[in-house]
């Protein structure tokens, strides 16, 4: 029994070391290098299309409106969401006091008027006694060359005559000193009313009105915006782009637009306008004081189709296409 049991034991221990010996060879030989991954060899991802978030504007941006005056508002003249025409007013100062200055230039306006007329009557009226002595010192000169009048009659009218002359001249120049106050009056009659037409606020541009921001008894002032217009044209977005990509975005390149997380484009246009820098800080940041640590540039598309599918100031999702 002892034999038996040896021999099977051996028998066993070769299978085993028979079994075991190829798969440690197997395990001990080296890694194929053709799986390692390569090193120091860069591989660029260049991207067909770049996105940045945008915000729609009017060409060129919306116009903000500030008085040129001091004073209270008088009243309002449009409603937000108007279409106003260039030269509309669409807010009144209080311009009282304005008025009263003119009122005051009209009145010396027409009294210097009045002393003008008076003048020139007087002025006829010398006109014709100049005539008159003219005569006489003719008709005296005519007598006492013939010897039948005495001489210092003839050195009478004479003087009468040159009398008569220098109270024309006079008079001519009464006439035109009082004509340049008059002249002057007008033209501070002039600059009353272009001051009092600065309380007229007036659109500069034929656009829609975004924003009012003022009601009839706010205080206006130079430094308050009172309503921001958006004038007559095409839409555009402003969007930015990041410096990652900021370099391959052209002007004449197309876009289209479609809504923040939406698939579906909404509207297209094409790159009119690209900064030469780039900006530190985010168009959209909520704090501006913040600075940004990315860098963007900002980008603006002249949108060709689907305006009437955005609005003025609606934050969206601008994709160009940087292939081309």
């Amino acid at each position: 029994m002892k034999p038996i049991r040896h021999m099977n034991r051996l028998l066993l221990t070769a299978f085993c070391c028979g079994f075991l010996l190829p798969a440690c060879r197997e395990s001990s030989a080296p890694l194929s290098t053709s799986t390692a991954p390569e090193t120091g060899k860069a591989y660029d991802v260049v991207p067909e299309r770049v996105a940045g978030l945008a915000k729609v504007e009017p060409e060129g941006g919306a116009i903000d409106i500030y008085p040129q005056v001091t004073g209270l508002i008088e009243s309002v003249r449009a409603k937000l969401g108007d279409t106003v025409r260039s030269g509309q007013v669409l807010f009144v100062i209080d311009h009282a006091l304005e008025e009263a200055r003119i009122a005051v230039v009209e009145a010396q306006i027409r009294t210097g008027e009045a002393s003008l007329r008076a003048l020139q009557v007087k002025a006829r009226r010398a006109e014709l006694l100049a005539e008159g002595a003219e005569r006489d010192y003719l008709r005296v000169k005519e007598v006492v060359e013939k010897g039948a009048g005495p001489r210092q009659a003839l050195d009478e009218a004479e003087t009468a005559w040159q009398s008569a002359r220098y109270e024309i001249d006079a008079l001519q120049a009464d006439l035109e000193a009082a004509q340049r106050q008059v002249d002057e009056l007008r033209a501070t009659l002039n600059l009353a009313r272009l001051g009092r037409d600065k309380y007229f606020i007036k659109a500069p541009a034929d656009g829609v009105l975004l924003t009012r921001e003022a009601s009839v008894g706010a205080a206006a002032a130079p430094i308050v915006r009172l309503a921001e217009l958006a004038p007559v044209g095409p839409m555009e977005v402003l969007t930015e782009i990041d410096e990652l990509y900021a370099a391959r975005v052209k002007v004449g390149q197309g876009a289209f637009i479609r809504l923040q997380g939406g698939r579906d484009t909404i509207a297209a246009g094409t790159v009119v306008e690209v900064s030469p820098a780039l900006r530190q800080k985010s168009l959209f940041a909520e704090d501006i004081g913040r600075l940004e640590d990315r860098r963007v540039r900002w980008v603006r598309v002249r949108l060709e189709t689907g305006q009437e599918r955005v609005l003025y100031g609606q934050r969206v999702e601008c994709v160009i296409d940087v292939s081309e």
